[in-house]
């Protein structure tokens, strides 16, 4: 009888994070003809949308998506030996806190990126659990995907999202300047349109003094996550607006090819909009992935931190890593930690 493939989930955000490796009877559990082990599906992102006088619905692509998984298993000190049903439950909820992004292999059947969204454990004894596991399937690594951005699977290109950034404020559709709709209702638009264009070019321009997310400061990132959430709120409130304009019959008139122009700027700015709001939220994890992980590598200095050789003694453990501290935190040569300020620890610490 072949040896089923062992689980492997890996952190692929933290070089120095951890890996659970489940096979055996510690690994996920199916049963033949009846229930499968994992169950994958990959579908296309899309909307129909039935615009005014049009009896045939337009299909918005917005790319494509993976269905979420559920796995589930048991956990026994019985087959397992001692202890280790609740070692695996305790490695299992480590993983899960550190809320990075994992890779998720099984065998050579299966390799994805994934984000654990869950673990739930039945306790039917002290040494023996049930358990389940749902994950958010991001992408299939066996499949080259041609619109892949390259800081979705961690935040490692600031200037990726920089470029994106440029392409937006130059694709952002511009309401047609069209005699059938109110003057009033144009200007909104506009405004709407600029105040999007605006919050684009301030994210490129902060994304543009990070040379990676990994080296950018606390400040950059909070700097970088507060435009963002400007610039998802203008572009909602552009589609919204869009949207809501389609059923204000005030503004058509009786000129068919000007309702089918303003329809179809419509269409291709709630499109747009859609694409990059999307990309938006996967740059927002990138930085925010880092932000945790700085969160948890500060300390903040106290009366004893005279210098910070001392604060890396009491800290790290070792005096010499004091001048690796300082440059974490760009510290001019020859300065003094501040008590009640918090300093980054250098990476690997």
């Amino acid at each position: 009888m072949t040896t089923p493939p062992s689980w492997t989930f890996t952190d692929i955000v933290d070089s120095f994070g951890a890996t659970l490796q489940l096979d055996g009877s510690a690994a996920p559990i199916g049963r033949p003809y009846q229930n499968p082990v994992a169950e994958t599906e990959e579908f296309v992102r899309s909307e129909e949308t039935y615009y005014n006088k049009n009896d045939v619905p337009t299909i918005h692509d917005f790319g494509m998506g993976q269905k979420p998984w559920t796995l589930k298993g048991r956990w026994s000190d019985k087959m397992l030996g001692t202890g280790m049903a609740q070692q695996l439950k305790s490695q299992a909820l480590a993983m899960l806190r550190t809320r990075h992004l994992i890779s998720v292999e099984w065998g050579n059947v299966l390799n994805y990126t994934a984000f654990m969204k869950n673990w739930k454990f039945g306790h039917e004894s002290p040494t023996n659990f049930t358990w389940q596991l749902e994950l958010t399937i991001l992408k299939d690594n066996t499949v080259a995907t041609a619109n892949a951005t390259s800081w979705l699977l961690g935040p490692t290109d600031a200037a990726d999202t920089a470029k994106m950034m440029a392409l937006l404020a130059a694709d952002i559709a511009a309401p047609p300047n069209l005699d059938t709709i109110k003057p009033s209702i144009f200007d909104m638009l506009d405004s709407l349109v600029n105040a999007v264009s605006a919050a684009a070019g301030m994210v490129a321009d902060i994304a543009n003094t990070i040379a990676s997310w990994e080296q950018a400061t606390f400040a950059e990132l909070n700097a970088f996550r507060a435009g963002v959430m400007q610039l998802k709120t203008a572009a909602i409130t552009l589609v919204q607006t869009w949207s809501d304009l389609q059923t204000d019959t005030a503004m058509f008139g009786k000129n068919s090819a000007n309702d089918l122009s303003f329809l179809a700027a419509q269409s291709n700015s709630v499109v747009s909009m859609q694409d990059y709001m999307d990309q938006m939220d996967q740059a927002d994890q990138a930085a925010a992935v880092v932000q945790t992980k700085e969160q948890a590598a500060t300390v903040v200095a106290i009366g004893t931190d005279a210098t910070f050789d001392a604060m890396a003694g009491r800290v790290m453990g070792d005096q010499s890593q004091g001048a690796a501290i300082a440059a974490a935190n760009q510290m001019p040569p020859g300065a003094r930690p501040q008590v009640g300020t918090k300093y980054k620890l250098p990476a690997g610490r």
